[in-house]
């Protein structure tokens, strides 16, 4: 501890009946202090007062927290008591502790207090950010001169990095010039006939639909050819070519200086293919129907089920004209009845500049169809606005593509499940209605994304007794993050074998960013967590241990993704369903919607005088609970309607958002630097990864699983001249 430790001023009493009473500071303790477990309350004997003295010898007075900023922190509030001028600590305050630190009432307190430092100092630093017509004159000028000095550091870096980058290409010159050769054009055809020569050799290595093989195929048909411009490129040399260009246009031209790649003009009718637009265009959905026939959906019955993935992207409210169809982009545009709805409470002038782009996506569940449908430029649509798109792109999935509409698949934002409950009637949870498009009697289902339901438990247990202490989470004894704090500062810090050695303060420290890590809650709500809590505490933390587990399982079950892992990691709960009758699918629906029902009526039920808010806050948020039961009801019943249809395996985590996820990470990277892109970049970046389709990498630092890259050898659609 930083703070000095407070020297004991203990006062001990034993009155006419031999009780004993111990006071601090003239503060008598509780009677539910923890001295008086380790102590008598009664002297019956010389030993008695010997074990009373010493272990009172032991103890020392809470050090309370000690700073002025502290105390001025603390000016309204309640639960804090200034002793000194630079000295305070809690009501609750505990007074005697065994180590040499303060109380839990003080610490937490003190968490409390340092989070309102940080905000005030916070607010103090918006000055620079804000614009200058809301700042008094002292501000101004202080801003402005914060930024002068500023514009000279950076000056003065970029002369310095200049001047390195040519010292950099004077040096590469002067090498080139000395060690350098130039190849002649008989060394050239040696090398040419020396590739020829081990085409055998590169051959046996690499098996016939491996890219290696294929680009080494078409680098010597290239080489080959008198007249270059007759050269016939494989679909997937095209798409990786598209892919790489994508990323940096200054990468790919630096490869065509080594290697014989596709020009840029040729590129360009490829990635050109069609004019990218809002709302669901003809040609993308010829597409769609090109891609599902390559990947047999329309062959076997199971694989054209499909559903439907929908989230909006940040975008930069820009407008750009258009000057194939003239019109200017970068308007809010929905489907065709918002739009006219939008014109007419906008009479008065244009409507507003949209600063998100609504995209759904189609994804087969047993098959790997990834194909982004169709984008919408919004200000946050609405529930209302939701239900006319997403039943308009249902309509041409359903009736124009063929394929069937499963399910429908979204984060839980408040429009999102509004728009759910539009499809029943009063406050029931709603987590089917009926397909109205397709051609025989079948249900369409609701799913909210099980990463991010994952996500939003994690932090409200992070909230429970810690952090922003807003819940108090009860069942039968507190589930409280306080233990997690305890494990890892205890058996991971202290220890010198870590009982949880994926356990970092990352994952306890919680911020902005690292509360939308998957993994991290994921790594937190897991059966090695809880088996360390329990092996260490025992009963006290049975409650805790209970819902780590149950979350564990539960994540488990709705996040198989392949056939393996399951085998390798020795977990049955990540085997891929095969039976219609799999105890995992009668757990989502009885065990696990038992134990919320279960913890609902315990808190209710709970003795004492507590508001209905503070029962409430006693569980998991509202909105999580309402989500965790709708995905689980419906994930258990579209795997029996799979399994039924002749399915030979479901994998449930193609019930997920990750692949929307993932193409909003491709249309970042695609801008650069520039990773805030506007509705026509937006549009013109989806349009390239529809073409690069399954060749697309994931980035190994996103957020989502990364989605294994597959060659595609079908035809790649081209502009026409």
């Amino acid at each position: 501890m930083s703070d000095d430790v407070i020297p004991t001023v203990t006062t001990v009493v034993v009155d006419d009946e031999f009780v004993v009473h111990v006071a601090v500071l003239t503060k008598a303790l509780p009677s539910s202090h923890l001295l008086w477990q380790r102590i008598p309350k009664t002297v019956c004997s010389s030993s008695d007062l010997v074990s009373l003295f010493s272990v009172l010898s032991k103890s020392v007075q809470c050090s309370a927290i000690v700073g002025s900023q502290f105390v001025n922190a603390a000016v309204r509030d309640t639960d804090a008591v200034s002793q000194q001028p630079d000295r305070l600590r809690s009501r609750e305050c505990e007074q005697l502790v065994f180590t040499n630190g303060r109380c839990e009432p003080c610490c937490r307190l003190r968490k409390r207090l340092q989070v309102r430092l940080a905000s005030r100092a916070v607010k103090n630093k918006t000055s620079v950010n804000t614009a200058n017509k809301f700042l008094s004159s002292p501000l101004r000028y202080s801003k402005l001169k914060h930024l002068a000095r500023m514009s000279t550091s950076l000056k003065r870096k970029n002369n310095l990095l200049e001047a390195r980058l040519k010292s950099f290409r004077r040096t590469c010159r002067q090498l080139v010039e000395k060690e350098g050769e130039t190849l002649s054009e008989n060394d050239n055809d040696c090398i040419l006939k020396l590739a020829s020569e081990c085409s055998e050799v590169a051959q046996e290595q690499f098996p016939s639909d491996s890219f290696q093989r294929i680009f080494w195929n078409q680098q010597l048909q290239y080489n080959s050819l008198k007249n270059k411009a007759n050269m016939k490129w494989h679909p997937t040399i095209i798409r990786w070519c598209l892919f790489i260009k994508s990323k940096s246009s200054k990468a790919y031209d630096g490869m065509r200086a080594y290697l014989n790649l596709p020009s840029t003009r040729t590129l360009y009718d490829y990635s050109h293919y069609m004019e990218h637009g809002l709302g669901v265009q003809c040609k993308v959905l010829e597409q769609l129907i090109h891609t599902a026939q390559n990947l047999g959906c329309y062959d076997i019955e199971h694989k054209s089920f499909v559903g439907i993935l929908h989230d909006e992207i940040k975008i930069k409210s820009d407008l750009v004209y258009n000057k194939s169809t003239g019109e200017i982009v970068g308007y809010v545009k929905l489907d065709e009845v918002t739009n006219e709805l939008l014109k007419l409470h906008h009479t008065t002038g244009s409507l507003p500049a949209a600063q998100y782009l609504l995209v759904t996506m189609v994804r087969g569940i047993t098959s790997t169809l990834r194909y982004p449908l169709a984008a919408y430029a919004t200000n946050t649509a609405s529930c209302t606005s939701l239900y006319n798109i997403i039943w308009e792109c249902m309509e041409y999935i359903e009736l124009t593509a063929g394929l069937k509409v499963l399910y429908i698949c979204c984060d839980g934002a408040i429009q999102n499940r509004q728009f759910f409950q539009l499809h029943g009637t009063g406050n029931e949870l709603v987590y089917k209605t009926k397909n109205l498009y397709a051609s025989e009697e079948r249900d369409v289902y609701f799913i909210s994304d099980p990463p991010h339901l994952l996500k939003t438990s994690r932090n409200c247990y992070a909230n429970s007794f810690a952090h922003s202490d807003v819940r108090h989470m009860w069942f039968s004894s507190n589930i409280s993050w306080a233990y997690i704090e305890k494990l890892y500062e205890e058996k991971c810090c202290k220890s010198e074998y870590s009982m949880c050695p994926k356990l970092t303060r990352q994952h306890l420290q919680l911020n902005t960013y690292s509360k939308m890590r998957v993994s991290l809650a994921a790594q937190v709500l897991s059966a090695t967590v809880a088996n360390a809590l329990e092996h260490c505490y025992g009963d006290h933390v049975a409650a805790t241990v209970r819902f780590i587990r149950v979350m564990n399982k539960w994540f488990d079950v709705l996040n198989v993704k392949n056939v393996y892992e399951g085998k390798h990691k020795n977990n049955d709960d990540l085997q891929p369903f095969t039976d219609l009758n799999d105890p995992r699918l009668r757990w989502l629906e009885e065990d696990f919607l038992n134990y919320l029902d279960d913890w609902k009526d315990a808190c209710k039920k709970r003795a004492g005088n507590f508001s209905k808010k503070e029962r409430l806050n006693m569980q998991l948020s509202r909105q999580t609970l309402s989500g965790l039961r709708q995905t689980s009801q419906s994930v258990a019943e579209i795997v029996r309607i799979l399994l039924a249809s002749g399915a030979p395996f479901v994998l449930t985590s193609h019930m997920n958002q990750d692949p929307l996820e993932q193409l909003f990470g491709h249309c970042r990277h695609k801008g650069g630097a520039n990773s805030n892109l506007n509705v026509a970049e937006c549009g013109h970046a989806i349009n390239s990864i529809r073409t690069v389709s399954t060749q697309a990498v994931s980035s190994a630092r996103g957020n989502t699983a990364a989605c294994q890259s597959t060659l595609d050898f079908s035809t790649v659609p081209k502009r026409r001249k």
